[in-house]
């Protein structure tokens, strides 16, 4: 159920670094943009792997897709071993949603693996998406544990939405702070990061693997 871009045996997903002899890899042209009604993706239960980018020539956003405009739904889909680095903002999934803070978002049993690397040199960075306006944006079953770095706002799932979204998080694990915006009404059920940040209780990501992190109270607590 994997769908491959590239060789992931052939780079170095944190460092996006070449590292089988003669491979070029097939760097994703970060152009796809959903428009004209919102759009729904059912992904079944695969999982992306291979997504290269590497800009830090120009300002466009990167990611698999560059823009929304009018609101998505998208349903058990996996992103990994993959590596955007950009100048401009830098996401996995979307790199920002620019619709005017009018549209809904709604994620649910969709994940960032731990393959997965994400740097912007210049501007924000996330995984689910990087900046932008937009609103309702709702995170169900879900889980971000790539390596995110960058200059603007940065942390796990959408760390630079505004336009006085209601940003809903139940049952999700991200690795680094889910940053908020002062305009933004943030509701946590049952979600955790790995430090204790913005009413979340600090988890670590060894903590949170297995059953046990599940039913043990001091791992898990007020589960």
């Amino acid at each position: 159920k994997d769908l491959y871009l590239n060789d992931i045996e052939a780079i170095n997903w944190a460092t996006g670094e070449v590292i089988k002899e003669g491979y070029v890899p097939n760097v994703w042209v970060s152009a796809i943009a959903t428009d004209g009604g919102a759009s729904t993706v059912h992904g079944d239960n695969h999982v992306i792997r291979g997504l290269y980018v590497n800009d830090t020539e120009t300002d466009k956003k990167h990611a698999f897709w560059t823009y929304s405009y009018s609101g998505v739904k998208m349903y058990d889909l996996g992103f990994d071993n993959a590596f955007v680095k950009a100048k401009g903002p830098a996401g996995i999934i979307f790199s920002n949603a620019k619709t005017g803070g009018t549209k809904t978002f709604v994620f649910e049993g969709c994940y960032v693996g731990e393959n997965a690397t994400v740097i912007s040199t210049a501007s924000s960075a996330g995984t689910f998406y990087a900046w932008g306006a937009a609103a309702n944006m709702t995170f169900k079953n879900c889980y971000s544990v790539a390596s995110v770095s960058g200059v603007g706002n940065v942390g796990s799932f959408a760390p630079d939405v505004w336009g006085n979204t209601a940003m809903t998080f139940e049952n999700c694990y991200g690795i680094g702070a889910f940053r908020r915006n002062t305009n933004n009404t943030w509701i946590y059920r049952n979600s955790y990061c790995d430090v204790s940040a913005e009413g979340l209780v600090g988890v670590s990501s060894d903590e949170m693997k297995g059953l046990d992190a599940l039913i043990s109270d001091s791992k898990m607590p007020n589960l």
